[in-house]
């Protein structure tokens, strides 16, 4: 059956129900959640059913405007042939043609509402609440979003502004879960034209650690800043493609992961590097950083320096994340949480870790373990009505007993070690990013974005060369020529609200 514009998002394959709307594929009311690329290729391979389609027209349709290997496509056929219980040699539903392409070899099936409406309806509310939970959109990736090229628009440029949070109750660990936060005082720290990002504080304190973004490089540096005397320090040697960086136990030192092109790719084209930084010398002067670990064959991200001296790290593995903890010394590591793990967070204090995953049951749940992967408890989670079902949530430890806090960019939650959310009220209309708390408790950090575009004129007889004639650090938009005359008229945001100029 051909696949027509304005028809159902889903469709079956033998016993297979594929639902493109939940990002799932159901057998006996058993759902499994399947990156939407994979899913993206089983509905164009059920679109051509019995065809035999080529693998770079798959790769052109399903990843358009993309460049990927012929690996990334490999990798979303394994997924596919696990979900359908297909070992790959039986091939019964996707065949591979050697040098040609693959096929689907099952019938389709797609699904009118009135069918789809009396198949769902067999499920229980809370396979429903899953299905809805897991509609994820793996574009969506926050802090690490640095390491991927980002679009250049001379006409728009994004600023990030560093707020701090001044907590005026509910913030020491002694506090309830119950209690909530209360908003005192938000105030920037910085205000420029670049990005600011991946803030974080020093175990003292004493000073924020951010990255520096440069629009026309796609690259970033690595920044302090004095809280007491506001003076800022370029501490990395290089601007480079630096992730999230971390605090050793006693302050000295910083570790963060660098993505570079590998040399001779061996399964992958980027290779990461756990990068160690002197802070105290960095203080004085940029310094070159040490590598503490390469990888050629598995992606890493988001390193955490542990009280026990290890490193704990989110490592790729075939399709899904794990947590390790990496012993430096004796270069090994092992691993602490198997699973889909989405996010995790670190206290020092506690010396414990937060992690949000999905397990077998398809649930979304917050486990708390020890630094040696001991687990003290494992809570499913679910999501109230305010979250949109398709949102994963990053949520890092907060100064109230048990308590953890995330935001979904204009709402702040507080998130329990049972796995209950609670809203919080906060007075902030733009997005803002999960706080990352001072080390006394009583403040915060978060990003604050918003667009920053300027009026430009370009010239159309010198190689589009360009000029600013309209400038500030927010948002110059609308312009428009003076009939006639040499004003311009454009609407600007200046004072905090929109306005003509």
């Amino acid at each position: 059956m051909a696949f027509k514009a304005g028809m159902a998002e889903q469709y079956k394959i033998g016993e297979f129900i594929i639902d493109l709307s939940r990002n799932q594929i159901t057998q006996d009311k058993k759902p499994q959640i399947i990156p939407p690329k994979a899913l993206a290729v089983l509905t164009y391979l059920a679109k051509h059913q019995g065809k035999v389609i080529s693998q770079h027209e798959l790769l052109d349709n399903v990843w358009k405007g993309t460049v990927v290997s012929p690996n990334t496509l490999q990798r979303s056929i394994a997924q596919l042939r696990k979900a359908l219980g297909d070992d790959g040699k039986e091939q019964t539903y996707i065949k591979t043609h050697a040098k040609q392409g693959y096929s689907l070899e099952q019938n389709v099936h797609w699904l009118t509402k009135d069918e789809h409406a009396i198949l769902f309806q067999k499920q229980d509310p809370e396979d429903a609440l899953l299905g809805h939970l897991k509609k994820v959109d793996h574009s969506d990736e926050s802090e690490e979003g640095i390491n991927k090229p980002l679009l250049k628009n001379t006409y728009i440029l994004s600023v990030f502004t560093l707020l701090i949070l001044i907590l005026i109750s509910g913030y020491y660990f002694t506090a309830q879960p119950s209690k909530p936060f209360s908003i005192g005082q938000i105030r920037a720290l910085t205000a420029t034209d670049g990005k600011e990002l991946a803030s974080i504080y020093s175990p003292d304190g004493k000073y924020i650690i951010f990255h520096r973004y440069s629009e026309e490089q796609c690259i970033n540096d690595i920044w302090a800043k004095n809280l007491e005397t506001q003076q800022e320090y370029k501490l990395s040697k290089n601007m480079d493609i630096y992730g999230q960086q971390r605090f050793s136990k006693d302050g000295k030192k910083i570790i963060v992961i660098r993505t570079i092109d590998c040399g001779e790719p061996i399964t992958q084209k980027k290779c990461y590097q756990l990068m160690s930084l002197d802070f105290e010398k960095a203080l004085n002067a940029p310094q070159e950083m040490d590598v503490i670990l390469e990888c050629k064959n598995s992606e890493i991200r988001r390193p955490y320096w542990m009280n026990n001296g290890n490193i704990a790290l989110m490592q790729r593995h075939a399709e899904h994340w794990q947590l390790i903890s990496f012993e430096s010394n004796k270069n090994q590591s092992k691993v602490i949480h198997d699973g889909f793990v989405y996010h995790y967070d670190y206290s020092p204090n506690l010396d414990l870790l937060a992690v949000t995953s999905i397990k077998e049951d398809s649930q979304y749940y917050i486990d708390i373990i020890r630094s040696d992967g001991e687990l003290i408890s494992s809570n499913p989670i679910y999501l109230p009505t305010e979250i949109k079902g398709h949102r994963f949530i990053r949520p890092n430890f907060s100064p109230i007993k048990e308590t953890l806090i995330f935001s979904t960019g204009k709402q702040l939650f507080t998130l329990s070690f049972e796995g209950q959310i609670n809203n919080i009220s906060i007075p902030i209309d733009e997005p803002i990013t999960s706080p990352m708390f001072h080390p006394n408790g009583d403040r915060g950090l978060v990003i604050k974005g918003q667009y920053d575009s300027d009026i430009v004129s370009v010239s159309l007889n010198n190689n589009m060369k360009e000029s600013i004639i309209a400038r500030s650090n927010t948002a110059e938009n609308s312009a428009t020529f003076q009939p006639n005359g040499t004003s311009i008229a454009f609407e600007s945001e200046r004072s905090g609200d929109e306005q003509v100029g």
